[in-house]
């Protein structure tokens, strides 16, 4: 991120003190929500570093044995020769969840088409009888980072299947970009900074349409 970048995004934020109803400090640090009870159904999404989110998502399931986990990336892995959705699935099983549990969602290759394409699985599934509740009974899970939820949020706002779904956004948080560290590194303000300034660009009417077109 350039140094312009970083002005424009501080300007951003003292400009526009509530976006859609996200306050500044919000943007900065995806609060944690409720995340307790049982979930049905609990999405990962993928990245190039994901694994402590399949695990953040193990951890929420609280041993539930009925909980579906939808794991989703297409692009591939920073470290292994799988996708993103094949390593989570590989952690998952690791720490014992059964293969039948697990929906692997490999062909996204960004966070909007994540969400898109996790809605078709588990519409998919309800069709086909291995979920058998309708979708809008189902409580469902996201599993992100923490700084990426409210770009998250805000993208499944705009793809109606999520709409008056009962959804959780449930925040994972890996060693070097958590809320008490992200700041002192420069690998953790980088990705703080960046997560930022995409939910800005998303809230702001001039910049919305190029913002989603960039995320499609």
């Amino acid at each position: 991120m350039t140094e312009e970048e970083r002005i424009q995004i501080g300007y951003y934020i003292r400009q526009k003190r509530d976006l859609k109803g996200w306050k500044a400090t919000q943007l900065a640090e995806a609060v944690d929500v409720s995340i307790g009870g049982r979930y049905d159904i609990l999405i990962v999404l993928g990245s190039s570093n994901c694994g402590y989110r399949a695990e953040k998502a193990y951890e929420t399931a609280g041993g539930d044995s009925q909980t579906v986990f939808v794991v989703s990336g297409g692009n591939m892995h920073a470290e292994y020769e799988m996708t993103e959705a094949a390593y989570m699935a590989e952690i998952l099983k690791k720490i014992g969840i059964s293969e039948e549990r697990i929906i692997v969602e490999d062909k996204a290759d960004n966070t909007f088409r994540n969400l898109e394409l996790s809605a078709e699985a588990i519409e998919d599934a309800v069709r086909s009888g291995f979920i058998s509740a309708p979708a809008d009974d189902l409580r469902i899970g996201i599993v992100t980072a923490g700084f990426h939820i409210p770009r998250t949020r805000l993208m499944a706002a705009e793809i109606e299947w999520y709409n008056n779904k009962n959804l959780v956004f449930i925040p994972a948080y890996s060693d070097r970009i958590r809320p008490d560290n992200w700041f002192r590194n420069p690998k953790g303000l980088n990705i703080g900074l960046s997560e930022i300034s995409k939910a800005c660009a998303l809230c702001l009417p001039d910049m919305q349409k190029t913002a989603f077109d960039a995320a499609r």
